[in-house]
């Protein structure tokens, strides 16, 4: 089969990453290169938006990243999407999703860029000769990959998983020739192809996290010292990848933990609708409400309080029921409330009788939950300042 040319080459190693390594059923199987976040974010805003519209001296525009959010929930976005120009436009069936993933990514990028170290100027980009690649050069492309065993289609992934595009993963044997740890702009300035690039290391690394959205101060000095702990680990010699998984499921705890009880009567009428309610009606979410419909229709509010009176204290809950009553009350969209439980899942390894029937963790499980961790934290952290910037 004839070679790529370099530019197929370079353009096909920028897509397929965005694509394979977005999200979807074959997440988990994956390790995460460098920087594979603002690419993905980068690549969004061009199929979406002028890229110039939101930098400014060559830094992302906040108030214009809040434009783009209510952007995206309109119907122009939809037809936008629609539009035959769009090379890689996602499927019909995976519109609303593809708009949902891009809300969480835009929160998440928002509570990033407000983080103390956080540094923008040096986003990589993909540029609109990329985007306008025609669909015959990138399939031929995509179908000499294909046969090189680079990548593969995924059937398992329905149309509707998080990643709109393809149903596409890279093999083992793509992961040595495209590497995980060099970025996009390291690729051109370098004058490198892909299977030049050097494999990553097994070093973890944590993300810089501010940690001030934990409103309780013994709550956020216990989560401080064991995120400390944490580092301690990951720049440990020799990798100790259970306790490092167990710790971060841990940390969610606790920071949801804090969350749930700020929002005290809220996150007890979810426990009390999703767990305990049986045949009876649904509770409402606000007493108000209930007190201006009958009793016939909704229960009063002493009806109410004997309702939640039955549900128990936090810390009987479990973690899978925090993660499900944050979404109920909306401090998890659906897709974070997916990887909270993948962090949960994992955490699971503490008790013996899960750990003798799982493989032992390796580094690559540990930076995938790690990543999933840091995407959950963000929307969290993220909620909490919309919501101070709310009440002002």
């Amino acid at each position: 089969m004839e070679e790529l040319s370099e530019r197929q080459r370079d353009m096909i190693y920028k897509i397929v990453r965005l694509m394979a390594l977005g999200g979807g059923g074959c997440f988990m199987e994956r390790q995460r290169p460098e920087n594979w976040r603002e690419e993905k974010y980068t690549f969004y805003w061009n199929t979406v938006e002028d890229p110039e519209a939101f930098k400014v001296d060559n830094a992302v525009d906040l108030d214009t990243l809040h434009s783009l959010k209510s952007y995206l929930r309109t119907d122009t976005f939809m037809f936008d999407l629609r539009n035959p120009g769009h090379t890689l436009a996602a499927t019909p069936d995976a519109w609303s999703i593809y708009r949902q993933m891009l809300e969480g990514e835009l929160l998440e990028y928002l509570w990033r860029f407000k983080q103390k170290h956080s540094d923008y100027k040096s986003l990589p980009s993909i540029g609109p000769t990329d985007l306008s690649t025609s669909e015959e050069s990138f399939q031929a492309a995509v179908s000499a990959l294909t046969a090189k065993g680079y990548i593969m289609e995924n059937h398992s992934v329905t149309h509707s998983a998080p990643i709109g595009f393809r149903r596409l993963y890279i093999t083992e044997e793509g992961e040595k020739v495209f590497g995980k740890a060099v970025a996009i702009e390291e690729v051109h300035e370098a004058g490198r192809t892909p299977a030049s690039m050097p494999i990553a290391s097994q070093h973890i690394e944590l993300p810089v996290v501010d940690w001030h959205f934990v409103h309780k101060d013994k709550l956020r000095q216990l989560v401080e010292n064991d995120y400390d702990e944490l580092q301690v680990m990951a720049e440990g010699k020799h990798l100790a990848a259970k306790s490092m998984i167990v710790l971060l499921g841990s940390l969610l705890e606790a920071v949801l933990l804090d969350f749930l009880q700020r929002r005290n009567r809220s996150a007890r009428t979810a426990y009390y609708n999703i767990y305990k309610r049986g045949k009876n009606q649904k509770l409402p979410y606000s007493t108000r409400r209930a007190a201006n419909i009958s009793s016939a229709t909704t229960p009063i509010r002493s009806q109410i309080d004997q309702a939640l009176a039955g549900v128990p204290g936090y810390s009987e809950w479990k973690l899978a029921q925090m993660i499900e009553v944050a979404e109920e009350i909306g401090l998890l969209d659906h897709w974070a409330k997916i990887k909270a439980h993948n962090v949960r899942e994992t955490r699971n390894l503490i008790h013996p009788l899960v750990a003798m029937y799982e493989t032992p963790p390796s580094a690559k499980d540990v930076s995938t939950i790690v990543d999933l961790f840091e995407s959950v934290i963000r929307q969290l952290s993220a909620k909490s300042d919309l919501s101070k910037r709310t009440s002002v």
